[in-house]
């Protein structure tokens, strides 16, 4: 059986695999509009609620989930997608790499 999977989902089961709590990754997030994230905004990302798309990068570093999974989830988010099955990282890294890459040679053909 398929396990269906969000963001948010993601964040907290890393969360909890690290043995951090909810208030504590809170206090740790810079985001790029505020400066600092609440326990309930956290709350409202692990429970899809928000994409929390300000925090991306703190979440990344602090919990050890490369960006691109974010931008990944964030998008089927933000389309209202939810995935049938967990991707490994690595081949979201993948897709969004190649992504990047025909996307750059499309809009720009000449810097091959």
């Amino acid at each position: 059986m398929n396990k269906q999977t969000t963001l948010g989902k993601i964040v907290r089961t890393r969360r909890i695999e690290l043995k951090i709590s909810q208030r504590d990754l809170a206090n740790r997030l810079v985001g790029t509009r505020d400066k600092y994230c609440s326990p309930q905004v956290m709350n409202n990302i692990e429970h899809d609620i928000r994409t929390g798309k300000q925090y991306w990068q703190s979440l990344s570093k602090e919990l050890d989930i490369p960006i691109d999974v974010f931008t990944y989830y964030g998008l089927l988010a933000k389309s209202g997608l939810v995935p049938s099955v967990e991707l490994p990282f690595e081949i979201i890294e993948s897709a969004m790499d190649k992504m990047h890459n025909y996307l750059q040679a499309y809009i720009c053909p000449d810097n091959k």
